[in-house]
């Protein structure tokens, strides 16, 4: 971790101040994690893919685009307790018929 910062995060035009960590070669460019969730009294509908903050206050679309091509699946299933790092055996996915 290199440090971090807080800064607002701006969600169906409303900003939201949030606490990031800053670490290098993420796979992503930010990643909101369960405490931003939980102070927001987050709801995720997977179904309809839209994320409500705030009592349903504000409401957004979830994007669900996977690149393929930068993804990576265990072998065998792995379970890991929060705050813990794990080693695993992974392999790239085949890619979805289209």
């Amino acid at each position: 971790m290199l440090g971090s910062i807080r800064i607002p995060v701006k969600l169906g035009g409303c900003a939201i101040p949030a606490k990031f960590f800053v670490v290098n070669q993420l796979s992503q460019d930010v990643v909101l994690g369960i405490p931003f969730f939980q102070a927001n009294n987050a709801v995720i509908d997977l179904i309809r893919k839209r994320l409500s903050l705030h009592n349903g206050t504000i409401n957004v679309p979830m994007l669900t685009s996977i690149d393929y091509a930068k993804c990576i699946r265990t072998v065998k299933k792995t379970k890991i307790p929060a705050n813990h790092e794990v080693i695993s055996p992974s392999g790239y996915p085949t890619c979805p018929e289209t």
